[in-house]
């Protein structure tokens, strides 16, 4: 069997592919995988003519049917609730419902349509015009920038939070001048304007947007706020927008959303059954449940349950009250903040219920986990910035969280974001140092084949466990289990 992975340009004809193909196949390859790199296509215009659709189809936010070259198209977004994209013939319609703003996006090299030419009435005075692509970025939020990186658009990025990313090619980048920390927009925010004025794009948080932080050029990126995980993840189109990437946008998500449904269907079949609950303790913000929509959709697809209903009192001032709450929880994932992650362990932990004269399950279990595994120098965490545009990372390493005892022996489920603090695990700091720039950014989540191994080799288990101790010394055999994996998915 001969495996060939190749790479086609984006600018590559149909007629080309297929003859690479065909070349192929005679060679007597088996194809496994055609990996298309969409370039950033779509420039400035030359010789702009009011006549021609400039988006085509392939260049749009999602596919619309074959042949439909309809001026004014409103693409389907498939799993967002809060932003819409609506293509006209050389510009854009983008609205974020959840902020309340509408952006005017017109092609370089094309007129700056008039608000009372575009036929929508929600395009007012109000709405923001950028001539795309937009060349200079800058960003206040850590949540957007995994998802710049998988749209390549560090080359456009001019400042970011720099002290608060885990990307080792992110902080390289600045660390070589190519990226600026960007100035506070409350503690300098006189160097904060000037830095924003000099670019024509900066992401800003629904927080700043109404707390007075609204710009002429900024654009507010919900992804946080969607509800669910795949929502969180269509943000990528709303993104690839600005900079013409739609392409890229839908490969990239086509290959997530793949990954997290054969996943999901994985863990329907081992079917963990164990409680996992989210929780925070602080003095200030009290004692939390967190019952937050995403959270409580990956418990449920990693097979695990919520034991908690929606109406139940989930904020606590009293530390007693939350630990009998939690009690007979099966696994505690703890975001309580820690200034220095390295200095929490689960003596920590324990220590907030010292006094408390209630027995927790996951503590007496071994079941207690942080989302602090992956940190950088300044002991920012990677869960506010890589688990958006990657859910199907997060969703394996739930699964294996809800069925620890079995898959954390198979080897398949990544360990990524969340740190096993009653196993003592210390967060690991990413650097600067790290970076592999053939690898970057780093793809966290297995392929399908992967997540059926692992189904195949979990239930093998599951069959040997089962089989009589005869001789009362039965261990697990890998041969036994190989046979086993053979034998269930054959």
């Amino acid at each position: 069997l001969t495996c060939a992975y190749i790479f086609i340009p984006q600018q590559q004809t149909a007629s080309t592919i297929m003859l690479t193909l065909g070349s192929m196949t005679r060679l007597g390859a088996t194809l496994v995988a055609v990996i298309a790199h969409p370039a950033h296509s779509l420039e400035c215009v030359e010789d702009y003519d009011p006549t021609i659709a400039y988006f085509s189809e392939d260049m749009r936010a999602s596919v619309s049917p074959k042949g439909d070259t309809t001026p004014q198209l409103e693409e389907e977004i498939v799993f967002a609730d809060d932003f819409s994209i609506t293509y006209y013939k050389a510009y854009k319609v983008v609205k974020n419902y959840k902020s309340d703003e509408t952006f005017v996006l017109y092609l370089c090299g094309t007129p700056v349509p008039g608000v009372a030419d575009i036929p929508d009435d929600a395009v007012t005075s109000t709405a923001k015009f950028f001539q795309i692509p937009v060349a200079a970025i800058a960003t206040q939020e850590t949540v957007t920038l995994n998802f710049m990186e998988h749209l390549d658009l560090q080359e456009k990025m001019v400042y970011g939070p720099l002290s608060f990313t885990s990307s080792p090619c992110l902080q390289k980048l600045g660390e070589e001048g190519e990226i600026t920390q960007i100035a506070s927009s409350f503690s300098a925010e006189e160097e904060y304007l000037q830095q924003v004025s000099s670019v024509d794009l900066v992401f800003i948080s629904n927080f700043a947007h109404s707390s007075g932080g609204d710009l002429p050029n900024s654009v507010t990126f919900d992804t946080s706020t969607d509800p669910g995980s795949l929502n969180r993840l269509e943000w990528i189109k709303f993104m690839a927008t600005f900079t013409n990437d739609e392409a890229k946008a839908n490969t990239y998500m086509k290959q997530i959303v793949e990954r997290y449904t054969c996943t999901q269907q994985v863990a329907s079949e081992l079917a963990g059954n164990k409680t996992v609950a989210f929780i925070s303790i602080s003095s200030f913000f009290g004692n939390v449940i967190s019952l937050a929509d995403y959270k409580l959709e990956f418990i449920n697809h990693a097979g695990g349950i919520n034991p908690f209903s929606m109406d139940a009192v989930t904020s606590f001032s009293d530390i007693a009250e939350l630990a009998a709450a939690i009690a007979d929880v099966d696994v505690l994932i703890d975001e309580t903040y820690a200034p220095d992650p390295t200095a929490y362990t689960i003596d920590t932990f324990k220590a907030h219920f010292a006094g408390v004269d209630i027995p927790i399950k996951a503590i007496e279990n071994g079941q207690v986990w942080r989302e602090d595994r992956l940190i950088n120098p300044n002991g920012a965490l990677e869960w506010f910035e890589s688990p958006f545009p990657q859910p199907d990372a997060l969703l394996q390493e739930m699964v294996q969280v809800v069925n620890w005892e079995s898959a954390s022996q198979s080897g398949y489920f990544p360990r990524v974001w969340l740190r096993h603090l009653s196993l003592g695990e210390q967060p690991i700091v990413k650097t600067a140092a790290d970076c592999d720039e053939n690898n970057t950014p780093e793809i966290y989540g297995e392929d399908c084949s992967a997540m059926f191994i692992a189904q195949g080799y979990l239930s093998a288990l599951a069959e040997f466990q089962a089989l009589p101790d005869v001789n009362g010394d039965k261990a697990v055999n890998v041969l036994d289990v190989v046979f086993l994996v053979n034998f269930i998915t054959s």
